[in-house]
């Protein structure tokens, strides 16, 4: 079985707003506004990005054994899906990112887990964070959910 990820030119904040990312170029280089400062340029979130900064910024001592096969059958999905969305590839452009169920429960899985901390941080008094929340804050819910097959909120809503 496989689930969908919907394709958003636009991932939106709690607000209504695009989420703002670092620009990247094509070979996913950095785009920097000021190097020196290290600020990188900005530009709005879209699907691709989201799945970029999920795939390329999980801490180390967060990482599970599937991590790197999981990653690479989601990127793999999303690079297929960016080539008919953008047209290299001669068919309709999609609207989903169709992954096996595997793999879609393994990025839910991922964006809630706990980042571990070090013993500094527990002696401090510091609270654990999902992955996800590390990664966008108070926005991660509105993101995660615009991440979600459409049919699994529609079933999640029913419960």
């Amino acid at each position: 079985m496989t689930k969908r990820i919907p394709i958003k030119d636009k991932v939106l904040n709690i607000i209504g707003r695009p989420m703002q990312i670092g620009a990247v170029d094509d070979d996913y280089n950095i785009i920097w506004d000021n190097k020196e400062r290290g600020e990188p340029k900005l530009e709005d979130a879209d699907t691709f990005g989201i799945l970029r900064l999920i795939i390329f910024n999980v801490p180390r001592d967060a990482g599970a054994p599937a991590d790197p096969r999981r990653s690479l059958q989601l990127w793999e999905a999303a690079e297929s899906a960016m080539e008919s969305k953008n047209g290299t590839e001669p068919s309709e452009p999609k609207q989903y990112i169709e992954v096996p169920d595997k793999v879609y429960d393994w990025l839910h899985n991922l964006l809630l887990r706990e980042l571990p901390l070090d013993k500094e941080a527990r002696d401090k008094g510091v609270v654990k964070t999902t992955y996800a929340y590390h990664l966008w804050g108070n926005n991660s819910y509105k993101v995660v959910r615009q991440l979600k097959d459409p049919d699994h909120i529609a079933q999640e809503e029913e419960d």
